[in-house]
């Protein structure tokens, strides 16, 4: 997340636009948002899994929007674009993208979305679920806010009915795993099939 000042230059920006909107925020912190939706974008297919939490307004532009002192909310969601092996290690390429309300619960802004970064990600499961895991438990300080962020854990599961091409992956993904320890061949495999299934799901 470095250098600070372009990542600070480039969210004040975005803050400044969403301060001088009175356009409700699409993302409430009460929307109901799908535990996780595949969207099709100009580079191909993403999946979007929501995040929320609290955050604690302290200074800045950002404090004097939300409250100094005042404790508010933010949503957003990461997006993972594709999984590959990288330094003999699975990752995603993820990014995300937060928006920031006051106690209240009126949008002050956002953080612009990030370009998309290779996090290493663990898979398990079986036939019947599949679980992704990716991030670390963060405390981030930042413009004038304290926030915390959780690691990721986001379940796939496979399409109704048998023999869906969905749960046929999701089964292959399964077998795979159940061989133990992947060697590099192994990895290589298992990001094909969950590419696969991020087209599928």
């Amino acid at each position: 997340m470095r250098p600070h000042h372009r990542i600070a230059s480039l969210a004040l920006a975005t803050l400044a636009l969403a301060a001088c909107s009175d356009r409700p925020s699409p993302l409430a912190p009460d929307a109901q948002t799908p535990a996780g939706v595949s969207a099709k974008t100009a580079s191909g297919t993403v999946l979007l899994i929501p995040t929320s939490g609290t955050v604690e307004y302290t200074e800045g532009l950002l404090g004097e929007l939300g409250g100094v002192g005042t404790t508010g909310t933010f949503s957003g969601a990461y997006s993972i674009s594709g999984f590959s092996v990288d330094g003999g290690q699975l990752v995603a390429a993820v990014s995300r993208s937060l928006t920031f309300y006051d106690a209240a619960g009126n949008a002050i802004g956002s953080l612009p979305e990030q370009s998309p970064g290779n996090v290493p990600i663990s898979v398990s499961g079986s036939c019947q679920a599949i679980q992704l895991q990716f991030g670390q438990s963060l405390n981030i300080s930042l413009l004038g806010l304290n926030f915390h962020l959780d690691p990721v854990v986001y379940e796939l599961t496979p399409e109704a009915g048998p023999g869906s091409a969905g749960g046929i992956v999701l089964c292959a993904i399964a077998n795979l795993l159940d061989g133990g320890t992947l060697d590099a061949d192994g990895l290589e495999k298992l990001a094909k099939l969950l590419n696969l299934m991020l087209v599928l799901y």
